[in-house]
């Protein structure tokens, strides 16, 4: 189960999910309050490696598209660039 949190909360302590999403192998999903905008899931590095790894497995039961692919490599690069503004502030 995700832990949820709301954009505000995950940027007051960045660093401390950040070290809590590592350490407890959580998922973090962060949601919105503007229903226009789309919610984010933050994971760390060592389940998006496996998760990377699933999907580049030949022997994988569900495949998945290139769309699908694009779409998870998107999301990578975006929660970089938050990452770096967030160090900005």
């Amino acid at each position: 189960m995700a832990k949820i949190m709301n954009p505000d909360q995950v940027q007051k302590d960045f660093f401390k999910v950040i070290k809590e999403i590592n350490d407890k192998q959580e998922v973090v999903l962060i949601k919105t309050k503007d229903q226009e905008e789309k919610d984010a899931v933050m994971v760390g590095e060592e389940c998006w490696n496996a998760i990377q790894e699933v999907l580049e497995t030949d022997d994988c039961v569900a495949h998945v598209n290139k769309n699908t692919q694009r779409i998870i490599d998107r999301i990578f690069e975006e929660d970089s660039a938050l990452l770096r503004a967030l160090k900005n502030l």
